[in-house]
C-alpha cells in the first residue's frame, strides 16, 4: 500500500513522538487515487501533517488477494494506519480520518473496526446511506473506439457524476480521471449501493463531520433526510456547499478547504 506525506517544514522538523497534533489520514474516491485531493494538499499541510494513501488496488497500491470491494480492503487500510503510527511514534497513537465517497465507505469500516485508532471522522460525498438518486447515465470508458472518444466519454461521465459546473471540468480533471481509471482494479463497489453504513455507523466512537456539495447527484434527492439517516453516531456537523457537485473538494476547492480545516481545528 502506498502513502505519501506532506507538511510544512517546520511542522516535518518536529519529532514525531512530539506531534501537536495526529496526522490527517485522507482516502479517495472509487476509480481515484491521491490526486482526489490535488486541491486540496497545499492548504491542509499548512497547519497538519496529512498523510495521503492511494487504496489498495487504486493508483499505486497492489490488490490485495480476494479482495473485490471496500468490505476486503478496510483492514488493509487500518492496518496500515497503525503500522504508520507505530512506526513513525505517534504519541497520539490516532489520525483524523477524512474519506471522500467510495474513501468515505472505506473509512467507515475502517472506524467501525479500529475505532481506537480514529480520533476524529470526516465524510465528504459519503454513500451506502440509502439515499435515493436518479440514474446517472454514465458511458463506458472500456469500449471507447479512439482516444477523441475516450476523452469524451471521460467528460461526460465527469459532468455526470463528479461535477457540476461546467468550468469545473479542465484539463487537468480530464488527465487524472483518465489515468486513474486505467489503473483501477478495484472496480466493483457494489457495496456502495447498499446501506451498511447505516449499520457500521453505530460502532463509531468518535465525532463525524459530513461535507457534501448541493448539487451532487447521488445525495441531492435527499439531502435534507442526512441528519436523520446519521442519526445513530455523534453526528456534530454537516456542511452543503451550494452549487457544487459531487467532486466538492476539487470544484470548490476554496470552500472546502475552509469547512475542512475548521471540522478538523
Amino acid at each position: 500500500m502506498v502513502w505519501r506525506r506532506w507538511a510544512r517544514r517546520e511542522v516535518a522538523a518536529v519529532p514525531a513522538g512530539k506531534d501537536a497534533a495526529p496526522p490527517v489520514v485522507f482516502l479517495h474516491g472509487g476509480s481515484g487515487a491521491w490526486t482526489h485531493w490535488i486541491r486540496n494538499i497545499d492548504a491542509l499541510a499548512q497547519r497538519r501533517t496529512l498523510w495521503i494513501a492511494d487504496l489498495p488496488g487504486c493508483g499505486e497500491s497492489s490488490l490485495p488477494p480476494g479482495a473485490v470491494d471496500a468490505d476486503g480492503i478496510y483492514d488493509t487500510v487500518g492496518t496500515g494506519i497503525a503500522h504508520l503510527l507505530d512506526t513513525l511514534n505517534i504519541s497520539s497513537r490516532q489520525v483524523d480520518l477524512v474519506g471522500f465517497s467510495f474513501g468515505s465507505l472505506v473509512a467507515g469500516y475502517v472506524a467501525a473496526h479500529y475505532p481506537h485508532l480514529i480520533r476524529r471522522l470526516i465524510l465528504i460525498a459519503p454513500p451506502a446511506l440509502g439515499m435515493r438518486s436518479a440514474p446517472l447515465g454514465l458511458r463506458s470508458l472500456s469500449v471507447a473506439a479512439s482516444p477523441a472518444e475516450h476523452e469524451a466519454a471521460v467528460r461526460h461521465n465527469l459532468m455526470r457524476l463528479m461535477l457540476h459546473d461546467p468550468a469545473a471540468l479542465d484539463d487537468l480533471a480530464v488527465a487524472m480521471h483518465a489515468a486513474n481509471f486505467t489503473r483501477d482494479r478495484l472496480r466493483r463497489r457494489r457495496i456502495s449501493s447498499t446501506e451498511v453504513m447505516l449499520e457500521l455507523q453505530r460502532r463509531w466512537q468518535c465525532p463525524v463531520h459530513v461535507l457534501a456539495g448541493g448539487e451532487d447527484p447521488l445525495l441531492k434527492p435527499e439531502l435534507a433526510r442526512l441528519p436523520e439517516v446519521l442519526a445513530g453516531c455523534d453526528l456534530r456537523q454537516i456542511q452543503v456547499i451550494a452549487g457544487a457537485g459531487h467532486w466538492v473538494q476539487y470544484e470548490r476547492p476554496e470552500e472546502a478547504n475552509r469547512a475542512l480545516a475548521a471540522m478538523l481545528a
